[in-house]
């Protein structure tokens, strides 16, 4: 009963056809595995719609699908915050081992059997970034380093300052490890070098890891530089608690 019209417009398939062969295939049919282009994205910064891995147009993607994602309208995004974070992942990092690669790339399959506040948490760990809800709107914020723009003084304050000046030792760490996909193993669950600080480990006396899995990161230099990330981030120990008004 199959006809023309059965197209399978939205569906990712792929037809297989094995001549039988008993010598060949003796433990029946073989597993098929094939590396695909994913979902077309839209690009707010030219709004083009193409095939793209840049973190912030897939998390942007599944923000906005309405099937498989969280269907959010339009007017709740932040579309300039999404047009900054393409920008970064688009940035070209030069390799210790010669050439270059795009600085955050997110490539996987999203298991849409979790919630979607587990899937957006594993996109964003490609770009250790951050999806906040504010005014309304969502925005974006990859990892870098900006510099403060904005002032808190007393007028804004409407409560007591805490100001906690160190962690626990149990919530220090002073190396990161954990798995990325790699390309050279088909794309499966791989160790990437752990990232160590001889120094961080000189000041604790004993060497501690924290793990950080990168489902979606298929670059070993990539997962080094978010884990590096994740480290020198735990050990920025001063933290400030105070009530602002809305302003802040």
């Amino acid at each position: 009963d199959w006809t023309a019209d059965h197209r399978l417009q939205g569906v990712a398939y792929i037809v297989v056809q094995l001549k039988y062969d008993p010598n060949k295939y003796s433990n029946g049919v073989p597993n098929v595995t094939a590396l695909v282009e994913g979902k077309e994205v839209y690009d707010p910064r030219d709004t083009t719609t193409s095939f793209s891995s840049n973190s912030a147009l897939c998390i942007l993607d599944y923000l906005r699908d309405d099937e498989y994602g969280l269907g959010v309208d339009d007017a709740e995004i932040d579309f300039t915050s999404f047009e900054y974070a393409a920008d970064l992942c688009d940035e070209t990092v030069a390799l210790d081992a010669g050439g270059s690669e795009s600085r955050y790339t997110l490539n996987g399959i999203v298991d849409t059997s979790l919630s979607p506040k587990q899937v957006i948490e594993e996109m964003l760990v490609s770009m250790g970034g951050k999806l906040v809800y504010a005014a309304g709107r969502f925005s974006i914020v990859g990892a870098e380093y900006r510099t403060p723009t904005i002032t808190i003084d007393e007028d804004d304050i409407i409560s007591d300052i805490s100001v906690i000046t160190k962690n626990s030792s149990r919530d220090l760490y002073n190396g990161v490890r954990g798995v990325f996909a790699s390309p050279d193993d088909l794309y499966q669950p791989v160790e990437y070098p752990t990232v160590e600080s001889a120094t961080y480990q000189g000041i604790d006396g004993v060497t501690r890891y924290t793990e950080l899995n990168l489902p979606y990161t298929t670059s070993s230099a990539t997962a080094q530089r978010l884990a590096k990330i994740l480290l020198n981030q735990s050990r920025q120990e001063l933290t400030i608690q105070m009530r602002c008004k809305l302003n802040a």
